[in-house]
């Protein structure tokens, strides 16, 4: 059966933008929602003065962006939801059961004050993997070191779930830190280096991107009993 896959765009990013498309083109295919479009803002302005401005002006548009999401899933129900930047950060807040992987997940933003993020602190499933850039300086990556450190579960069936993600991407090339967090070298976008230019194809964002959802698609641990008999 071929796995329901939702992405969710953040600020400045398109519903079918570079990395909509790299699971567009993934093979196998899954069975990906049509373009989501969020009520993010089309870019933020360079100065510290203005993009606080930006940020405390769209709340409102972060409560829909939620309602929209919400929705999406309750009537989709994706095995696996991708989210990236604002979009990782409004994954942490739906209800659902499905897997996350998350682009650089906007949970903090570097020029707001700590604890002024986006949306409320909510853990996030087991069965999460996180794509970051080691040298993002508008979301840190400890900011999705601290997301799933409030994550950790203590019953055996999540840490199970943890040792077999960690595993299954060890598999395929990558290292990552407490299983889930890969730390990337590419911007915060994460659309940079290309894939084609000289450097490990393995190390680019849209194939540990896809790599990552695939993973998490198959693993049993992953799908929930009511989602696999769907």
């Amino acid at each position: 059966m071929s796995k329901r896959v939702l992405y969710l765009h953040g600020f400045s990013g398109k519903p079918d933008g570079v990395k909509y498309q790299a699971l567009r083109n993934a093979r196998p295919g899954f069975n990906l929602h049509p373009p989501l479009q969020l009520p993010f803002p089309d870019r933020l302005p360079e100065g510290l003065a203005q993009k606080t401005l930006v940020v405390l002006s769209v709340w409102s548009r972060l409560r829909k962006a939620l309602f929209i999401a919400q929705q999406a899933v309750d009537s989709f129900r994706p095995h696996v939801i991708v989210g990236s930047s604002m979009g990782g950060a409004l994954a942490t807040q739906l209800e659902t059961s499905a897997a996350l992987v998350l682009i650089a997940p906007a949970t903090r933003i570097s020029w707001l004050p700590v604890g002024f993020g986006p949306y409320p602190d909510r853990p996030v499933p087991p069965d999460t993997v996180i794509l970051h850039s080691q040298y993002d300086r508008l979301v840190p990556p400890e900011a999705s070191r601290a997301l799933l450190r409030r994550s950790q579960p203590e019953d055996p069936a999540g840490l199970e779930t943890i040792r077999r993600v960690g595993a299954g991407l060890t598999a395929l090339g990558y290292t990552p830190e407490d299983n889930r967090l890969l730390i990337m070298g590419a911007s915060h976008s994460c659309n940079d280096p290309d894939p084609k230019a000289e450097g490990k194809p393995q190390e680019h964002p849209h194939t540990a991107l896809v790599q990552s959802v695939q993973l998490l698609a198959v693993l049993s641990g992953a799908v929930s009993p009511t989602q696999a008999a769907a």
